[in-house]
């Protein structure tokens, strides 16, 4: 794969995401959100000391970057697709 292109996905899906999980983590009122999930994420984080929210991210960084890796290796048949594999010419990656 291109190296550039690498540093591009990297750049946008691990750092840009990581990025806006602190912005939410740390500027979402955990009163004013309605939906369960993020209120229990908003309450375990809110529970955290510095050090151990350095590590929530550090651990964010990690399940995204395993994503984006799983779905990479699906695409060029490294990882195998629960239910069968992807042949080719069944899918397409358009410009």
């Amino acid at each position: 794969m291109n190296e550039k292109f690498v540093k591009r996905v990297y750049s946008t899906a691990v750092k840009g995401n990581i990025d806006i999980y602190k912005d939410l983590f740390n500027n979402t009122n955990e009163n004013e959100n309605t939906d369960t999930y993020w209120k229990n994420a908003l309450r375990l984080y809110n529970s955290l000391d510095a050090e151990q929210r350095e590590r929530f991210f550090d651990i964010l960084k990690m399940v995204i970057t395993d994503s984006v890796s799983t779905l990479f290796g699906i695409i060029d048949g490294s990882t195998t697709l629960k239910g069968g594999s992807l042949k080719e010419g069944h899918f397409q990656i358009l410009n």
